[in-house]
């Protein structure tokens, strides 16, 4: 509700009576001087040999830095709401059996699934990644170990292939060439931008089976998904992946999280290096270390699998779209399960609950 207004030319300025009051509001809520955070709105300050000078911003690249710090406080409220989640359910006290109550876990983790719109864009990029990411999880705990058990056993079941979607993980994220590792280098380029970055995936991955590139130069790269191709948009790739906030803007998220780390975080999306220059924390990259840690939760906890299923797209009763349904389940990997179950031996029981329940089929009567 705050709107940047035109000041002297190229300059901008908060003068709408409305935008003032809102100003004043939000802050007052997050403790910081109202001039203060104006100025960090409507400029961006350079160091040059070693003086701080104050760069006017324009409206559009105000507006930007408006919705980069709504965009931070929203980040760096949820992670407070769940620490302070995560410290009242899981106190230090142990339990009965002797063992601390924070390492005692339920999680639920509840995804969309893969998106595939019309316009896709750099967002859609990071959910269907962290989706193939959570598809090799599921094939390997589904597949992978179902057969080891059939190997261990000595059970002689056919080999069921399934298709193995690392391939694509490392099309998106292995280094150096990874769709995500060449954005990343793109925003340190000094004249980098969209259809540069286009054209080094073009020439990177144009003879990959998995990377489409369209005969007709259309600003869009596609990727062959687990669950089918997906055409990207590059436009606004790079300003997406960037969003970083200016130093005036992370000292603002700062003053009102106790948290040290969401504090740390704050200080702007970048870190010193040993050189003494900043270096850039990318949303990619930050996307990439988040569910680097998410999957090794899963990978150490013992996995359940609810797999919900759309009867329809128009969310009412009674109505069953049988190719809707099928994609799913194609897309889930759930023809794959069925495969394997139908290859081995889906009904399991103890040897203790067999004999209680069939020892009646025995003609005579087994010596213990």
């Amino acid at each position: 509700n705050v709107e940047p207004s035109v000041l002297d030319g190229d300059k901008s300025a908060i003068t709408k009576r409305d935008s003032r009051t809102m100003l004043e509001h939000v802050a007052s809520l997050l403790d910081y001087d109202c001039k203060e955070l104006e100025t960090s709105l409507t400029t961006r300050s350079i160091q040059v040999s070693g003086d701080v000078i104050l760069v006017p911003l324009d409206v559009k690249q105000s507006e930007e830095s408006r919705d980069a710090l709504a965009k931070a406080l929203y980040g760096r409220l949820f992670d407070w709401i769940i620490k302070r989640v995560n410290e009242t359910l899981a106190p230090e006290a142990n339990n009965a059996g002797g063992v601390a109550r924070s390492q005692l876990v339920v999680g639920v983790l509840d995804i969309f699934g893969f998106e595939v719109f019309e316009i896709n864009r750099f967002e859609q990029l990071c959910i269907n990644y962290a989706n193939e990411k959570l598809q090799q999880h599921f094939n390997h705990h589904i597949f992978t170990l179902e057969q080891e058990e059939y190997k261990r056993e000595g059970v002689d079941v056919e080999h069921v292939d399934f298709i193995d979607n690392q391939a694509t993980l490392d099309l998106i994220e292995k280094r150096p060439k990874g769709v995500l590792c060449l954005t990343d280098e793109e925003i340190r380029i000094p004249r980098g931008s969209d259809s540069t970055l286009l054209e080094r995936l073009h020439t990177t991955h144009g003879k990959s089976p998995l990377y489409h590139r369209p005969k007709v130069g259309n600003g869009k790269f596609g990727i062959e998904h687990y669950a089918g191709r997906v055409d990207y948009v590059i436009e606004g790739f790079l300003d997406k992946n960037k969003d970083a906030l200016a130093d005036g803007l992370a000292k603002v998220t700062a003053t009102r999280f106790d948290d040290a780390a969401a504090a740390a975080a704050a200080s702007g999306s970048s870190s010193s290096s040993s050189s003494g220059k900043k270096k850039i924390t990318t949303s990619g990259s930050a996307f990439k270390q988040q569910l680097q840690s998410l999957m090794k939760t899963l990978n150490d906890t013992m996995p359940h699998f609810i797999r919900c299923i759309k009867p329809n797209a128009a969310k009412c009763a009674d109505n069953f779209d049988s190719q809707l349904v099928m994609r799913q389940l194609r897309y889930l990997g759930i023809q794959d399960v069925v495969k394997i179950r139908q290859h081995g031996y889906p009904v399991r029981m103890g040897i203790q609950d067999f004999a209680a329940r069939y020892r009646i089929l025995l003609t005579s009567a087994p010596s213990s």
